[in-house]
């Protein structure tokens, strides 16, 4: 009987240790699941952003567009103005004025000055209108968002899955710092 109540004992504290390690799986994997939602809502949110981001950097692409066309038409302008006086002078005179106009289609020097068709991008800066300025600007600001998001994304889903995705982790967040650097 003693044996019988002994081994009774026995099945209980084990059935009570399978049980308190069921409910602390079942912990665990409801936090996991909120951990999921949550990342899942981060990736959405990140989702939206570079779409925001992209739709940004289209319209500020398409002003930049139109400003260096802006600008290239002012210059056709400048030397049609070129081209007509000099045709109110000598032949030779006209001459010069169609060489400079086809130096400028070339991109090479009028009247003293150098036209590049391929401008630095702190030149590009300058001559953006503020709204535009602005514009770009967000779009690298929200661009670095989207970047630190899915860092901390995949950061949380590391906690779950190991040191490997860990390291991974660690790699792409100093490799992203590279590129924003």
């Amino acid at each position: 009987m003693r044996a019988i109540g002994q081994d009774n004992e026995d099945l209980n504290r084990r059935l009570d240790e399978l049980s308190r390690a069921l409910k602390s799986e079942e912990d665990e994997l409801a936090e996991t699941r909120t951990e999921l939602q949550n990342a899942e809502a981060a990736v959405k949110d990140a989702e939206a952003r570079a779409t925001l981001a992209e739709s940004r950097a289209a319209d500020a692409e398409e002003r930049l567009r139109m400003f260096k066309e802006q600008v290239q038409r002012d210059a056709d302008a400048a030397v049609e103005d070129n081209t007509d006086q000099a045709t109110e002078g000598s032949v030779d005179d006209k001459d010069q004025a169609v060489e400079e106009k086809e130096q400028v289609e070339e991109g090479e020097k009028v009247s003293g000055q150098v036209i590049d068709d391929e401008e630095s991008a702190a030149e590009t800066e300058q001559k953006l209108d503020p709204d535009t300025q602005k514009e770009v600007d967000q779009a690298e600001e929200d661009a670095q968002i989207i970047s630190v998001s899915i860092i901390i994304i995949l950061a949380i889903a590391g906690t779950s899955c190991g040191v490997g995705t860990v390291a991974s982790v660690a790699y792409m967040y100093r490799k992203n710092q590279k590129l924003l650097a």
